[in-house]
C-alpha cells in the first residue's frame, strides 16, 4: 500500500482519492488551479495523455509559476516539484519517488529525493516507461540500508549507493520528463523552451533517501 508523503508543502494533500477530476485554468498563463474532486468527469486533451500514459494523477497544484504535480505509476508514487519560468533556465524536475516493499516480515517504505534533467534530444524517448531501473535501484536499496527508521544525506554515501544505476536512471527519467513536458504544454496550450543554456547541469542526482 503506497503511504502519502509528507513535510514536503503544506499546500500538497498526497492521499489517495477514488473520485474524478475536473481542471480549469485561471487567466494567468502559468497558472493552475489544485485539481477538484467532483462527481462530474472533465475531459480534456492533457487529461487524456496522461491516461495514454498509464499514470494515476492524485493531485496537481499550483500558484502563479510554480507545479506541483502527485501521480502513481509502475507502483511507485512520484511527487514532482518544477518552477515554469525557470525550467527553461535550468532544465531540471525535482522529485520523490516512494514505495513500499516486503524485507523480511517487515514492510518498508522507500522515499527518494532526485534532481533529475530534462532533454532535448526527443531521440529513444519512451512514452510509457517501465522504470525497471529504479525498480532495481529500491530492490538494492532494501537489502543494504540500514534499521529503519533512517535517513541518508551523505553525497559520498548516496554516490556509492546508486553509482552502478545513475546512467540508466537518467535515461528513464529522462522519458519521464518528456511525458511530464508534454502533459503540461498540452494543458497550458502552449510551447516550453527548453534549448540549450551554457552551464547548465546535466547531471542526475539524488539528494537524500528515507526509510520508514
Amino acid at each position: 500500500m503506497l503511504e502519502k508523503i509528507v513535510n514536503i508543502s503544506s499546500n500538497i494533500d498526497y492521499k489517495k482519492s477514488s473520485g474524478n477530476y475536473k481542471l480549469n485554468r485561471k487567466s494567468n498563463p502559468y497558472a493552475f488551479p489544485s485539481i477538484i474532486n467532483n462527481d462530474t468527469v472533465s475531459i480534456s486533451p492533457a487529461t487524456t495523455l496522461l491516461s495514454s500514459y498509464g499514470w494515476k494523477l492524485n493531485n496537481f497544484n499550483s500558484g502563479d509559476d510554480k507545479i506541483e504535480i502527485s501521480f502513481e505509476y509502475e507502483n511507485f508514487l512520484f511527487v514532482a516539484s518544477l518552477e515554469l519560468i525557470e525550467l527553461s533556465k535550468y532544465r531540471r524536475v525535482n522529485y520523490w519517488v516512494s514505495k513500499s516493499v516486503n524485507k523480511y516480515s517487515t514492510e518498508i517504505n522507500i522515499t527518494i529525493s532526485l534532481s533529475a534533467p530534462l532533454s532535448e534530444s526527443k531521440k529513444n524517448f519512451i512514452s510509457s516507461p517501465k522504470m525497471d531501473k529504479l525498480k532495481d535501484f529500491f530492490e538494492h536499496i532494501k537489502e543494504v540500508t540500514l534499521s529503519k527508521p533512517n535517513i541518508i544525506t551523505d553525497p559520498l554515501t548516496l554516490d556509492t549507493l546508486y553509482a552502478d544505476y545513475k546512467n540508466e536512471l537518467k535515461e528513464e527519467f529522462f522519458s519521464l520528463n518528456y511525458c511530464l513536458l508534454r502533459f503540461i504544454e498540452t494543458y497550458l496550450s502552449k510551447k516550453i523552451d527548453i534549448t540549450n543554456n551554457e552551464g547548465v547541469e546535466h547531471d542526475f542526482k539524488i539528494k537524500s533517501i528515507q526509510i520508514k
